[in-house]
Order: structure tokens, then C-alpha cells, then sequence
């Protein structure tokens, strides 16, 4: 059963798949209009994940969306329901940051 009530889901449609952190993940590519919009989708379910968000950056930049000269400034995460079971609503989420020296792309 899809969810989309409320336009819920990522804003543009599936530009490629990539693999990050040993997983499958659908990379939408979109804009609000006024910033570019890149989401990474998971293909298939997990219970945890420990990643590491200059994966995501180097993929970026390695499509060419993102130039290697640009400095990371905020990052939003987290989760939102797309397809859901039936029988299987979830009910809390819980996310933990590490804080993280500020690291520049080019040097990793």
C-alpha cells in the first residue's frame, strides 16, 4: 500500500540507483524551486544503519551535481513512511547524530 497523502515522498523522480554503506539506494534528483533537492532512497528494509555522509557527498559529486569545491553547510534526515504494510504501522523513530569535524570533500 502506497502512502503519498500530504505529497508526501521525494521531490523528483528516480534519476539513478547507487550503492552506499552496502546497500541499494534510489537517487532522486529534484528542486523546491528555489535549491536543488537530492534523496537517497533505500531499496529495501533495515532495522539500523550506520553511514557515513561523505558517501553520499562523493556520490554527489562524482555524478557531477555537486562540485568538489563546495563546502557542505546543513543536512536534513530522516525517515519517512512510503509504503507501509497493513498490519505493520510504525509508531516512534529514533535517530542519533555524532557531532563530526567539518570535513571537506576533496580531501577524503
Amino acid at each position: 500500500m502506497a502512502v503519498q497523502a500530504g505529497g508526501a515522498g521525494p521531490i523528483g523522480g528516480v534519476d539513478s540507483t547507487t550503492s552506499i554503506g552496502g546497500a541499494s539506494w534510489e537517487v532522486h534528483k529534484g528542486s523546491t524551486g528555489t535549491w536543488n533537492v537530492y534523496s537517497y532512497v533505500r531499496t529495501t528494509n533495515t532495522t539500523s544503519a550506520t553511514l557515513n555522509m561523505m558517501d553520499f557527498l562523493k556520490d554527489l559529486v562524482n555524478k557531477g551535481w555537486m562540485s568538489s569545491s563546495h563546502y557542505l553547510t546543513s543536512i536534513e534526515a530522516g525517515t519517512e513512511v512510503f509504503v507501509v504494510p497493513e498490519d505493520s504501522i510504525p509508531t516512534t523513530t529514533t535517530a542519533r547524530n555524532r557531532p563530526t569535524d567539518d570535513v571537506d570533500p576533496r580531501s577524503q
